[in-house]
């Protein structure tokens, strides 16, 4: 017979062990939802502008409070630390290509090549020299201070112009006859 103490206690362990992959993934599908969700959204309905002017407050809101939680905590939530072992990656992933190149390069070179792919809150941690027990020092904000600068900059572009060029695109004329042929054949080959 199993006691259901012991079977508690054990999932208990086993959650705070997965806590940073759990905690990841909560960040992940916040920020996932935040940049391709609500800044898409406000694009369409309003225009690039008006999704820049409110997406980019919100954002630096969100991600300093998560950089100030994460430093005061003392832990690593997000296992930062093996992030930092792409540093030997030999695969073909572009993205730990990426981190692998940026690492051979100074501080603030690494930051802007880092930041057309990351967050600022994740750059600024991962470039500090340690993850936990430390305050945020000047450099640190000066690192997020740019990572926030060029990310910002890059998704409004990516962000902004994609959905208003492809906006532009399908209320075009020929826009328009696309997908009214491709209505035709959908309604003929689903009838």
């Amino acid at each position: 017979m199993f006691n259901d103490s012991i079977i508690l206690n054990w999932i208990v362990k086993q959650a705070i062990q997965r806590k940073q992959g759990i905690l990841y993934v909560l960040y992940s599908i916040g920020s996932w939802a935040l940049d391709y969700g609500l800044y898409g959204l406000l694009v369409i309905y309003f225009d690039a502008f008006v999704a820049v002017m409110i997406m980019t407050p919100l954002m630096l809101c969100i991600d300093v409070i998560t950089l100030i939680r994460y430093s005061r905590s003392k832990s690593d939530w997000f296992g930062i630390e093996y992030i930092k072992s792409f540093d030997t990656y030999e695969g073909k992933n572009i993205f730990k290509q990426l981190i692998k190149f940026a690492n051979q390069q100074n501080l603030y070179l690494k930051v802007i090549l880092l930041s057309i792919e990351f967050n600022p809150f994740l750059i600024t941690v991962y470039v500090r020299p340690t993850s936990g027990n430390r305050r945020l020092r000047i450099n640190d904000w000066k690192v997020f201070s740019l990572s926030f600068i060029v990310g910002s900059t890059y998704w409004a572009i990516v962000m902004g112009g994609g959905i208003t060029l492809l906006k532009e695109i399908i209320l075009s004329p020929l826009g328009q006859k696309v997908i009214e042929s491709a209505y035709c054949i959908i309604s003929t080959v689903c009838v």
